[in-house]
């Protein structure tokens, strides 16, 4: 069975890792790369369209080559992962420390909120998107030490959230102690 796609990217940046990604399959399937231009073709009268076609090209008819397709629903899933912290460092301290993160990580800050910051990080093993969001305080009472607590979640498709999950909570871990 041979599959149609059509991707709409929004940058070279993007349109690399597309190329990537195909070279990256290119052992295990045929994944070919159309030079030229693809058409999806909705509506009456395919065989007038493609005569049309055909009239105003200068190449012979066997250049073209034209499938029927029906759409195709993939069962891909948005993969997520939440890592929770306390601590009882200081909020710029631990605020610096994930900058450093995401320095670290190669992600790039996207915008933040009143109690959240977000970035995007690629990897070889794709894209995810991180948030980091401020919980606030635990503990308070006489004699006991406040922690700040905060989450972070990692979003994506296929093994980067893992991944990038499981960099993030080692870091954390040696940096919290």
């Amino acid at each position: 069975m041979e599959y149609l796609f059509t991707i709409d990217y929004g940058s070279d940046a993007e349109r690399k890792r597309i190329d990537y990604t195909i070279e990256r399959w290119s052992d295990r399937a045929k994944v070919k790369k159309p030079r030229g231009a693809v058409l999806l073709f909705k509506g009456p009268d395919v065989d007038e369209f493609i005569e049309d076609l055909y009239s105003r090209l200068d190449i012979d008819a066997g250049k073209v080559e034209i499938f029927r397709i029906e759409p195709y629903e993939p069962s891909v899933e948005k993969q997520s992962r939440k890592l929770v912290y306390e601590s009882p460092e200081r909020f710029e301290a631990i605020q610096s420390f994930l900058n450093y993160l995401m320095s670290k990580l190669g992600a790039s800050f996207e915008y933040s909120t009143e109690n959240a910051s977000y970035y995007t990080a690629y990897t070889k093993k794709g894209q995810a998107e991180l948030e980091i969001r401020w919980i606030g305080c635990a503990g308070g009472d006489e004699g006991e030490e406040r922690a700040l607590r905060f989450v972070i979640s990692v979003e994506g498709y296929g093994n980067v959230v893992d991944f990038i999950a499981d960099r993030l909570d080692e870091e954390m871990r040696i940096f919290l102690g």
